[in-house]
C-alpha cells in the first residue's frame, strides 16, 4: 500500500526525544559531574596561551553564540552644515582663534 497524504501512523511524534540520545546525554552529564574537580585542576595547571585556548574552547559549549547582525547606514549627499561653515572660515581667522588659546 503506497503512502497516502494525511497518514499519521508510525514515526515519532513532533517534539519527542530520541531515547538513545537522551541516555547518552544523561551518562555524559553524570561523567562530567563526577570529574568536574579534575577538569578544573587540569585547566588551572595550564598557563598562558594553552589556558586561554582551552578556556575559549569550553566556553563555546556554555555560552550561546550570538547571531550576526546586518547594519545599514543611510548616507546623505553633501556635507553637514557645520562642515560647510568650517570650510568657509579663512586661514587668518583660524590662526586668530588658535592663538587665543
Amino acid at each position: 500500500m503506497p503512502f497516502q497524504k494525511g497518514n499519521t501512523f508510525g514515526g515519532r511524534t513532533k517534539g519527542s526525544k530520541n531515547k538513545s540520545t537522551e541516555v547518552v546525554k544523561a551518562v555524559y552529564a553524570e561523567a562530567l559531574t563526577e570529574s568536574t574537580d579534575k577538569l578544573l585542576s587540569e585547566l588551572n595547571s595550564l598557563s598562558g596561551e594553552q589556558y586561554v585556548k582551552c578556556y575559549l574552547a569550553i566556553s563555546k559549549f556554555l555560552i550561546p553564540t550570538l547571531a550576526a547582525k546586518t547594519v545599514e547606514a543611510v548616507v546623505s549627499q553633501g556635507m553637514p552644515e557645520w562642515v560647510e561653515r568650517l570650510d568657509n572660515i579663512s586661514d587668518e581667522d583660524i590662526d586668530m582663534i588658535l592663538s587665543d588659546k
